[in-house]
This record gives C-alpha cells, structure tokens and sequence, in this order.
C-alpha cells in the first residue's frame, strides 16, 4: 500500500468543477486497490473532513488573485503531509501551488496531472513562467489527459520524455438511475429532442456562438448551469426574441441526467484551449448521447472522434454550429452516434481505468527511486 497524497486549489464537497470531479474520482479508484490517499486543498476556514472514505484537509484561503489562491497556513503546515506521502500529484494549473515544490524531499517521486494550458492571464503567464519551469522540471512524471494535448502544448514540448497521457474516468454508477418523476417534470419545462449544455458559463465556453446558431438554425436549445455570461447571453436572446433557446440555471445530478436522457444531441462549442477534455462530453457519451464539439487541438477531440459519435466543427463559428444541429436532426447515422457513444463510454473513460493507469505510474516511480 502506497500513501497518495493530491494536492489542489479546490476539493468536493466544497466546489464541484470539472478537476474536482476528476481528483474525487481518481481517489475513489485508487481506495479501491487499497492506496491511502489524503487531498490537501484550500477553503474558508482549516478543517479536516472525510469524503467517500478520502481524508481531505482543508487550509484557510488567504487571498485570491483571479482564479489563483494562496494559503498562508498550507505553506506553515503542509511540509508533514508532504514527509507522510510516498508520491505527491499536483493538479496543474494552479501557481501558488508550485511554490510548495522546494518543501518536498527531492528524493520523494513528483507526478503533475496537467489539466490545461495557462491560457488567457497573459500577464500571470509571464511573472509566472520561470516558477512554472522549475516546477515542470522538478516533476518526475507529466500526465496530459489527451495525445491531442501534448501534441498541441507548446508548454508541454519541452517535456515530452517524461509525460504520460491518461484519459480522464467518471464514475459512470453516478449515471445509471434516471428519476422518472424528474424525467417527467424537465420533459414539461422543456421538451425533448433539444439540443443540450450543461455547463458553467463562461467565456470560453463559447456559448455566444450557440445562441446566435440557435437564431440560424431555430434548433431547439436548453441550457444548464450557471456563470459570468448569464447575462450577457439572456440579453442577447432577448434582444432577438429567441424563443427556442430556454436556460435553466444551476440542475442537480438527478436534473442533469434527466435532460441528458431527454435531449437529442449534446453541444460542447467551447472554443480556446482552456478547454482541455470536458467531462460532460464523457458523461454524454455514457447516456447515448450524440456529440457536437469544436476542433480546438485538445482532449475534447479525443472524446467525440469526428463521424463516430457526432460531429466536430470549426470554433468559434455560429454557422458551423448551426449546420451540424440541422445536420444531426437528418443524418440517418443519428442511431449508430447513440451505440457508439456508450460503447466509447465504457471502454475508455471508467474511473477504474484511470486509477490503475495512475498507479501503475506510481509504482513506476516508487521502484525507480528504490
């Protein structure tokens, strides 16, 4: 037994986004072929809790800067946790957390489970460059989670000897159950055969481009979640009287495995590379779903494979986006997108696949060091 110890900005229960899941994930397949495994991440106050039988221990935020955070108590008390641990897994990006690099025995094996490219803090990305070169070089192994990724990094070129690429796994037991009562009450606020998002909205989701395909197209749309372009967006579909586009703020689990049980199709019109794989298209995937994603050179690719389980298009391309929903409502290949989509599912992107691939990677690194 090996002692595992993940460290991140942010950690279930406490925020529920897409690295989260994957940390939570990974945790939980690891449990299961008997490793200890502690996550260290920050919050409003230091606490320890017990999640799913993980011990996370959480150290009070000090400040944020943009989506960057910083601890003052993780840096006083982190060095034990670092002395307890047999390998420690950083989740990139997060650039406070490299500066925890010099604390940590050089002997002791480095992995860096790297999520996505610096992309928009242009600014950050230079005061930050030479701290994420020493960490980058201090890692003993990299784990991109798409070939497509590291083909296509230019930060990841430099250290292409020492990656590993595995894909990202749900937890698919999370999605078997659809609440019928559920099912029947999104199918009376929205129908069904629409066209689908569950996400948070934000900038690089490119969710502007699918409202104004919405408006070519008068395809049905529901979107799912909530985020910085709410706004934004219900004006637009107001100002132009859209109809056929229907948001349904923040859904619960039960919520969002109804309306994907419901809809026709799930688009994905993220547009920049801060979109690094999308776990809502594996979980798409799951429920039978045909997929329409954007070809941004990323994980996302990896996922919906163009032709077999629904469309990719250009990004950033309202019209693009339009034909493929107008598309996918004809194409007479709709019910073989729905086999292939389970079928990819479950063969490649099961929690179970990922936990072994990581530990494998461990074992890996512990018997180097022996």
């Amino acid at each position: 037994m090996s002692k595992i110890l993940h460290v991140y900005k942010t950690c279930y229960p406490e925020t529920q986004g897409g690295i989260e899941q994957v940390i939570k994930n990974l945790s939980k397949g690891l449990l299961e072929l008997d490793q200890n495994v502690r996550i260290l991440a920050l919050s409003d106050e230091d606490k320890v809790v017990n999640y799913q039988g993980v011990e996370v221990v959480f150290f009070k935020r000090t400040f944020s800067i943009k989506s960057n955070c910083f601890s003052l108590s993780m840096l006083k008390n982190i060095k034990p946790h670092f002395d307890w641990a047999d390998v420690i897994n950083f989740h990139y990006p997060w650039p406070s957390g490299d500066m925890f690099i010099p604390l940590i025995d050089k002997v002791k094996p480095i992995v860096v489970t790297y999520h996505s490219d610096i992309v928009r803090q242009k600014l950050l990305r230079i005061v930050y460059s030479p701290l994420e070169k020493y960490f980058l070089k201090r890692a003993d192994a990299i784990v991109p989670t798409s070939q497509n990724y590291l083909k296509s990094s230019t930060t990841l070129a430099s250290y292409k000897e020492k990656c590993s690429v595995v894909a990202l796994g749900v937890d698919f037991e999370e999605y078997t159950a659809v609440d019928t009562v559920i099912r029947e009450s999104m199918e009376e606020k929205v129908g069904r055969d629409f066209f689908l998002f569950v996400g948070v909205l934000r900038y690089y989701k490119g969710l502007q481009y699918l409202v104004e395909a919405a408006k070519i197209s008068n395809c049905p749309i529901v979107i799912a979640g909530k985020g910085p372009e709410e706004k934004r967006l219900k004006e637009y579909v107001k100002q132009n009287q859209l109809s056929n586009v229907h948001f349904l703020g923040f859904v619960s689990e039960a919520e969002k495995n109804a309306l994907l049980s419901l809809c026709k199709c799930f688009v994905f019109p993220s547009f920049i590379r801060s979109e690094a794989f999308g776990v809502s298209l594996v979980e798409a995937l799951y429920h039978g779903r045909p997929i329409i994603s954007c070809d941004i050179s990323t994980g996302t690719s990896f996922v919906n494979e163009h032709n077999l389980t629904g469309y990719v298009v250009a990004p950033a391309d309202s019209q693009a986006l339009a034909t493929a929903m107008i598309n996918m409502n004809e194409d007479k290949r709709y019910l073989e997108f729905v086999d292939n989509a389970r079928t990819r599912a479950e063969s490649l992107f099961s929690y179970q696949t990922m936990a072994e691939s990581y530990l494998d990677i461990y074992n890996s690194l512990l018997s180097d060091e022996s």
